[in-house]
């Protein structure tokens, strides 16, 4: 829209134009919409993709008679943690990062390096005794989704 107004302002488009640039403008900010909202419903996907994950992960680990129960103890507490620290982001997601709030987008930014970069480094840690190669793909194509999300959504978030 500023490049609208910056080239009526610098005299290289006359005042008749501006009604040819409607159109133009009307497809850019639709463009800008949807892929916005695009971007959120992609974020959203991933949250609720680690909530399912950890959902349907869980109770293998509980039936395990191998576990201990402080052991199952600290497996429904990590759900608990993980489902919590889902819908904040998802709140974020909706509300001020829908309304293209910086810190909202940075928190963001922050909160799934977090996430995924803890996912993968803890393989790494445990020397493969993660849950397994189909797991870590589907970590891995949401943390992709993620990644992508958060890079395209960047320009709409300049001060």
């Amino acid at each position: 829209m500023k490049l609208y107004f910056e080239e009526l302002s610098n005299g290289r488009l006359s005042q008749n134009s501006i009604v040819e640039l409607i159109p133009l403008f009307w497809r850019d900010l639709m463009f800008n919409t949807f892929f916005m909202k695009l971007i959120k419903y992609l974020l959203v996907f991933t949250y609720v993709g680690i909530i399912i994950g950890f959902i349907i992960a869980i109770p293998e680990h509980i039936i395990d008679h191998s576990w201990s129960v402080h052991a199952k103890n600290h497996v429904l507490q990590t759900l608990f943690w993980i489902v919590g620290y889902a819908i904040i982001n998802i709140v974020i997601i909706l509300i001020p990062f829908s309304q293209k709030q910086q810190w909202s987008w940075w928190l963001l930014l922050f909160s799934g390096a977090v996430f995924y970069a803890g996912y993968f480094l803890s393989i790494f840690y445990t020397n493969g005794g993660a849950p397994g190669l189909k797991d870590d793909i589907f970590f891995g194509v949401l943390g992709g989704i993620y990644l992508i999300s958060m890079i395209t959504s960047k320009k709409y978030f300049k001060a």
